[in-house]
C-alpha cells in the first residue's frame, strides 16, 4: 500500500510541477506581449513627436516667409510713398530682425535716415515762443510765448487751448509722464501745477510754494507722482504725493551751499541727483531724503553745470561749469570717478541715456561724440565736429542722440554702433526744425 501512495504523490507533484511550468510559460508570453505593445506605443509617441516637430518646423517656416512677404510689402509701398513720413514709418515697421537682408531695404533707408522731415509748425510767427514742450502721447505741444502766455496745441494750424499766463519767464515747460498735467516753473520763485485732465472745466492752477529764490530746474518722477526742483536758494524741494487738486506737501532737501542748477530722478524714481554750485553733486535716496543721507560726489574744480543717472540708475554724469570736465560716478559713492574727455577740447554739456550706459558729451569746438561706458579703454565715437547746439539730448534707451542748433535745425544721429561703424561721419542720419529746448538733458539755457 505505500509503494502506491508514493508513486502517486510523486504523480501528484510531477503534474503540479507540469503546471506551474505552464503558468510560467503563460505568464512569460504575456509579459513578451505587453513589453512589445509598450515597444509599439514608444515607437508610435516618438512618431508622433517627430510629427509634432515636423509640425512646428512648417509652421515656423511658413510664419518666416509671411514675415518675410509682409516686409517685402512694406518696402515696395515705401519705395512708392511720395510722403517721406510715410515712407519712414514703413521701413521703420519690418519684422525681420535683420532688415538689412531684404533686398532694396537699405538701398531706401540710408536716404531717408538723411532726408528731412517735414515740420509741423505750432504758434503764429508774431508770437515768437520761449519754450516748448511735446506731451508723452507725440500730439499735444505746450508752448510759452515771450508774453507769458501758455498755449496747448492739439493739431497744427487749429487754434490751442489757452492756458492762462505763466507766472513769469522760466526755465522749466515739462509735461507730466501722463499728460495729465503740466510744470511751470518762473524767475519769480513760482512754481505752477497745471492740471489738464478736467475734459469739461478749465485747466486748474495748483502753485507749490517754498522757495525763496528763482527755481532754475524742476521734473516729475517718473510715475508722475512727486516733483523735484532746483532753486538759486541752494535748496532742491520735494514735492508730493501729487493726489487730488490740492496743495501736494513739500520738504526741503538741504546741504548744498550754492545754487543748485540741476535736478533728475533715477530711472526707477527711487532717488534723486542734483548739482549745485558749490561744486558737489548729491543722490538723495527718497526713502530717507535728508542731508546726512545724500551720497556728496566731489571732485569738480568749481561749480557744476548739471548732473544726470544713466546705467539705469547705477551711475552718474556730472559736467563742470567751471573746469569744462564730465565725470562718471558710481551713484553710491564707490570708487573714483571716470573722467571723460572731448576731442581736442573741453566737455561743456552731457546728454545720458536712462537705462544704458551711454553717454553723449559736446565740446566747446562743437564735437559731439558718443561713449560706451561699458567698453573700457574706449575710444568716444565721434558723431559730428562742428555744432553748436542749443539742446542736446540722449533718448532714454540710448538708439538716438538729438542736437538743436543755432541753425533752427534738429539733427538726429544713431547712436547704434554698428551703425556709426558702418556710416561715414559726420552725417545726420535725420533732420528737423528745432523747435523746443524742453527735452533737453544738460546743456545751457536756450
Amino acid at each position: 500500500m505505500a509503494p502506491v501512495l508514493a508513486l502517486a504523490g510523486a504523480a501528484a507533484f510531477a503534474a503540479l510541477g507540469w503546471w506551474g511550468l505552464g503558468q510560467a510559460d503563460v505568464a512569460t508570453r504575456k509579459a513578451n506581449r505587453a513589453l512589445e505593445q509598450r515597444s509599439a506605443a514608444e515607437a508610435r509617441a516618438m512618431d508622433a513627436i517627430e510629427q509634432i516637430e515636423q509640425a512646428e518646423r512648417e509652421a515656423a517656416r511658413a510664419h518666416a516667409e509671411a514675415e518675410r512677404a509682409r516686409d517685402m510689402l512694406r518696402v515696395v509701398a515705401a519705395r512708392s510713398a511720395g510722403d517721406p513720413r510715410t515712407r519712414a514709418a514703413l521701413l521703420r515697421e519690418v519684422e525681420t530682425a535683420d532688415p538689412g537682408q531684404l533686398p532694396q531695404w537699405l538701398e531706401l533707408a540710408v536716404p531717408q535716415l538723411l532726408e528731412s522731415i517735414p515740420p509741423a509748425r505750432f504758434g503764429a510767427p508774431q508770437r515768437p515762443l520761449e519754450r516748448a514742450a511735446v506731451g508723452p502721447d507725440g500730439v499735444r505741444v505746450a508752448t510759452r510765448d515771450r508774453r507769458g502766455e501758455l498755449l496747448l496745441w492739439t493739431e497744427p494750424g487749429r487754434e490751442p487751448t489757452r492756458l492762462g499766463l505763466a507766472t513769469a519767464a522760466g526755465r522749466v515747460l515739462e509735461f507730466s509722464p501722463d499728460g495729465a498735467a503740466l510744470l511751470v516753473a518762473g524767475a519769480d520763485h513760482s512754481l505752477e501745477l497745471v492740471r489738464l485732465d478736467h475734459d469739461d472745466e478749465a485747466p486748474t492752477r495748483v502753485a507749490l510754494r517754498g522757495h525763496q529764490g528763482p527755481v532754475l530746474a524742476a521734473s516729475f518722477s517718473p510715475d508722475g507722482r512727486w516733483i523735484a526742483s532746483a532753486s538759486a536758494d541752494h535748496t532742491v524741494r520735494l514735492w508730493g504725493p501729487l493726489d487730488g487738486d490740492d496743495e501736494p506737501p513739500g520738504r526741503a532737501l538741504l546741504g548744498h551751499e550754492g545754487t543748485v542748477r540741476s535736478v533728475a530722478f533715477s530711472p526707477d524714481g527711487r532717488a534723486l541727483v542734483s548739482a549745485a554750485d558749490d561744486g558737489t553733486a548729491r543722490v538723495w535716496a527718497l526713502a530717507r531724503a535728508r542731508e546726512s543721507a545724500a551720497v556728496i560726489l566731489r571732485g569738480h574744480a568749481g561749480r557744476l553745470r548739471a548732473a544726470c543717472f544713466t546705467d539705469a540708475g547705477r551711475r552718474v554724469v556730472t559736467v563742470g561749469r567751471d573746469d569744462d570736465t564730465a565725470r562718471v560716478w558710481s551713484a553710491d559713492g564707490s570708487g573714483q570717478p571716470r573722467v571723460l574727455r572731448g576731442p581736442g577740447a573741453p566737455i561743456y554739456a552731457v546728454a545720458c541715456a536712462d537705462s544704458v550706459a551711454r553717454v553723449a558729451t559736446l565740446t566747446r569746438g562743437g564735437a559731439l561724440a558718443l561713449h560706451m561706458l561699458d567698453e573700457p579703454g574706449a575710444r568716444p565715437r565721434a558723431l559730428a565736429r562742428e555744432v553748436s547746439p542749443n539742446a542736446l539730448a540722449l533718448s532714454p534707451d540710448g538708439a538716438l542722440v538729438a542736437a538743436a542748433s543755432d541753425d533752427g535745425v534738429t539733427r538726429v544721429w544713431s547712436s547704434d554702433p554698428a551703425v556709426l561703424d558702418a556710416l561715414a561721419l559726420p552725417r545726420p542720419t535725420r533732420r528737423a526744425p528745432s523747435r523746443s529746448c524742453a527735452s533737453r538733458a544738460t546743456t545751457r539755457p536756450c
